[in-house]
């Protein structure tokens, strides 16, 4: 262990990973989640009950803990450096997305013992330990394990299920824990150390949620499964009364109805998921709840029990419409075992539109293999299409074919539903990367099945007239010259205030500006390079010249042609304030498109859509609301 560390633990910080710098005041908005929702966390937060595990084992075995949840609880950062200083050891799972936070947070508490525990952490001691981020790391079941290690530090090395440094600096990895088998006899995961009001889900509108764990482990091995590596596939289940007992404990004492059984798959067993529900039933529990199950193993009767019980909602994982890929996975299921086919949805409703992307067709050897746009610009071409044709293959930033694969999409969906308005009928439409790559690169795939070349853009071996040049300042811009029209080359020379290449046998036709490209290209960068973009952009204007400037993405906000026709738009953002949005780029006479609001809060729109669209009345709105449905 390191040096200048205490001899015993007595007090211990559970913490969840946060946004972490000296210069903060108050730490509350993770800016990940605001990068991708547009606003604060929009499907709910999550209660930190790995923590709370942990934390109500060190309770029961006469321990101090203190338990910061410092992004659910906007703390301050004076408030998370009280506790942290009145620890002897801190505890904090690692976040691949907090990387730079916990490592800036724990290096100004090296004088305590700095323990990691979960996710990644791990696979990744080397790094953790080598760079003094950690002195511990706890892999597997952490309850056992955190009693032991706080027990018996810092004479450590017979501590099973951790990772941590010898005297040399070298990691020590310990044996593996054994999986904790009698669930029931963990005590429940404290819940006073942190308000309620702070959790939610979505589901529950906004309302506090309670996240509890009925059982550890899945029978299944799908391949993208973070807890397998843990559990072994042995699945361990607590008493109905058990969880029931907590349940209760949580609506009496937390005041809390809404329920998230954190369950990886709670419906491998009906019978348990039946003496779940019973129990439930039984003491009258009013509460609502959603699990997350397997759609190939839901039995009617099952569900009907799970509904009587509180049960609002079933979140299904359906990773791929393609069996394929589910074999992958290591799903164990095909689509039509998961009821999600289009021949069985249809059977249901004939007049289903049914759309599906997948990354290579629907047919051919390769229908099973996934993707993502990369692949996409790869394989139709793309990349050999971008760029010169010395060049190796070029990827165009950002995810421009899954922005084209969703165009498709949507226009075959529409087409579908013209089609159903004539027929009657639905049908499935089946859309896929490659094929919308394809269908934007027309006339380049049309030119290399009839030519067997690749066309790509060479500035010093093609049309010097249709080119792009640098202008002075470093700014590019681009024209196009119909090289084939009579009298725009001596009109061109006489716009650039060269008349006498006009006359130059080099470039005295078409095919003589051709033949002799690079050298053209070469004296035309001069002269563009003596004037700034604008100069230029205006002298080809004014001589009928088809001319404009080449763009990089951050100047379209300033460029008014750009904004006067709402492709870039002004918008007042709650949380960022006046930002440029992309518009939508389509023009209608007899209507208007483009962004209207911000993605609302949680309940914003309720009363609204609910009086609107469902035609309810204030005083109907109002015993949903009484009755805690909305």
């Amino acid at each position: 262990m390191a040096e200048n560390k205490t001899l015993k633990i007595q007090r211990v910080l559970f913490i969840n990973p946060f946004l972490y710098h000296s210069k903060n005041i108050n730490i509350g908005i993770d800016p990940v989640v605001v990068r991708h929702a547009g606003q604060a966390i929009k499907t709910g937060v999550t209660f930190p009950i790995g923590l709370a595990y942990m934390a109500a084992m060190l309770l029961e075995s006469g321990y101090e803990v203190k338990l910061l949840d410092p992004l659910a609880e906007c703390l301050p950062l004076d408030e998370i450096y009280d506790a942290s200083c009145w620890s002897d050891a801190i505890v904090m799972p690692y976040s691949p997305g907090h990387k730079e936070g916990i490592k800036r947070y724990f290096s100004d508490f090296r004088q305590k013992v700095r323990i990691v525990s979960g996710g990644i952490a791990p696979y990744i001691h080397d790094y953790l330990l080598s760079n003094d981020i950690a002195d511990i790391i706890i892999k597997g079941e952490p309850e056992e394990t955190i009693v032991e290690l706080v027990r018996q530090y810092p004479n450590v090395s017979d501590v099973k299920g951790i990772i941590f440094r010898s005297n040399s600096n070298k990691p020590v990895i310990n044996p593996r824990r054994p999986l904790i088998m009698d669930l029931d006899r963990l005590p429940f995961p404290v819940r006073h150390l942190t308000n309620p009001i702070h959790y939610w889900d979505i589901s529950f509108f906004g309302q506090p949620t309670a996240w509890i764990l009925l059982s550890r482990g899945c029978s299944f091995d799908c391949i993208f499964c973070a807890q397998f590596e843990i559990n072994q596939r042995a699945v361990r289940r607590r008493n109905p009364k058990n969880i029931v007992d907590e349940m209760e404990q949580v609506v009496k004492k937390q005041k809390v109805k809404n329920f998230v059984f954190f369950d990886e798959t709670f419906n491998l067993s009906d019978k348990f998921v039946i003496d779940v529900c019973d129990e439930i039933i039984k003491r009258n529990l009013k509460v609502h709840w959603w699990c997350s199950a397997r759609p190939d193993l839901v039995r009617f009767d099952v569900v009907k029990r799970m509904k009587e019980s509180g049960c609002i909602e079933m979140r299904f994982g359906v990773e791929s419409a393609n069996d394929e890929i589910l074999r992958y996975l290591n799903k164990d299921t095909t689509v039509e075992k998961m009821k999600m086919s289009y021949p069985i949805l249809q059977e249901i409703n004939p007049r289903l539109i049914y759309a599906s992307v997948t990354m290579f067709g629907p047919n051919g050897p390769d229908s099973h293999r996934g993707g993502f746009d990369f692949q996409g610009q790869a394989r139709s071409g793309l990349m050999f299409s971008t760029g010169e044709p010395d060049m190796p293959p070029l990827a165009v930033v950002f995810a421009v074919i899954d922005q084209v694969t969703a165009i498709w999409a949507s226009h075959a969906v529409l087409s579908a539903l013209i089609m159903r308005d004539r027929s009657g009928m639905g049908q499935q439409v089946q859309v896929s990367i490659l094929g919308s790559a394809l269908g934007l690169q027309y006339f380049n795939v049309l030119i290399g099945a009839l030519t067997n070349d690749a066309p790509r853009h060479s500035r010093t071996d093609t049309d010097p007239m249709r080119n792009m040049y640098q202008c002075k300042g470093g700014k590019w811009i681009c024209f196009t010259l119909p090289s084939l029209q009579p009298g725009l080359w001596k009109e061109f020379c006489q716009a650039i205030e060269r008349p006498d290449l006009e006359s130059d046998a080099r470039f005295i036709s078409f095919e003589k500006r051709l033949e002799n490209c690079g050298e053209l290209v070469s004296i035309l960068d001069d002269i563009f390079a003596a004037k700034p973009r604008e100069e230029w952009d205006d002298i080809l204007e004014r001589h009928g010249f088809f001319c404009a400037p080449v763009n990089e993405s951050s100047e379209l906000k300033d460029d008014l042609q750009v904004t006067e026709n709402k492709y870039v738009v002004d918008f007042n953002h709650p949380v960022f304030g006046k930002v440029q949005f992309p518009g939508y780029p389509v023009h209608f006479s007899e209507a208007s498109a483009g962004p209207r609001s911000a993605a609302p809060e949680l309940g914003e729109h309720t009363e609204e859509v609910l009086r609107e669209i469902g035609g309810y009345s204030a005083e109907e709105i109002e015993r949903l609301r009484g009755k805690e449905i909305i």
